[in-house]
């Protein structure tokens, strides 16, 4: 494979990887606005279950690494 195939190849891996953070940075604003909103409701910050439902999807979708992607997602959307 030419040397101009992979910096090809490379370049598309960059502009995956933006729009990778993009969406991460729009899922990190929903979830501070659902964080907000429930415990304005008189409810907790985080809901376990709901993150159990998540680490169940990325697991079916990627397998054992899914977990990891979804914990380190889950970590990121928090809130602070």
């Amino acid at each position: 494979m030419p040397l101009s195939d992979i910096t090809v190849d490379r370049s598309e891996i960059d502009r995956l990887d933006e729009a990778l953070i993009a969406l991460v940075e729009q899922r990190r604003a929903v979830s501070e606005r659902i964080q907000r909103r429930r415990v304005a409701a008189g409810g907790t910050r985080v809901d376990l279950a709901r993150e159990q439902t998540v680490f169940r999807r990325y697991e079916a979708a990627l397998g054992s690494s899914g977990v990891a992607i979804a914990r380190a997602l889950l970590h990121l959307c928090r809130g602070r």
